[in-house]
């Protein structure tokens, strides 16, 4: 039950919002140890897991007119670790050259692991390119 935990610990400052029926939803795919659907099936989604539990996700946005924006999830029990690190570096080896090229992130103001984030993407090579906007500079 991390995942749904964390979810709704974070509700606000990560501007999500979590109805009952899509809280019924989440916990009855963690139960059945099927992928989440909190994401349209079109996007790109890395699990992070550590001894065979998952204890985050990458997922990287694809929405046509927009570029790929990623987004990054360890539940707080897991942070501070690398994993953040390690999954983000092996998402972006996995992404094909144009995805990775126009990658894209925001960290929301509001973010209590702003710092944290910020220091992230720095650590994987993306650039603050405006106010809370980062963009992936890498190789």
């Amino acid at each position: 039950m991390d995942h749904l935990e964390h979810m709704r610990s974070h509700a606000v400052a990560y501007g999500a919002s979590l109805s009952m029926d899509n809280m019924r939803r989440i916990e009855s795919s963690i139960l059945a140890r099927r992928p989440l659907e909190r994401v349209p099936k079109d996007y790109l989604v890395f699990a992070i897991e550590v001894d065979g539990s998952q204890v985050g996700d990458v997922v990287v946005a694809i929405r046509q007119g927009c570029p790929p924006e990623l987004d990054v999830c360890v539940f707080d029990a897991y942070q501070g670790k690398g994993y953040a690190r390690e999954a983000v570096r092996r998402a972006l080896q996995e992404l094909d050259v144009i995805t990775r090229t126009e990658l894209v992130a925001t960290v929301r103001p509001g973010n209590p692991n702003r710092k944290r984030v910020e220091s992230l993407l720095s650590a994987c090579q993306f650039e603050r390119v405006a106010n809370g906007q980062w963009k992936y500079i890498g190789p």
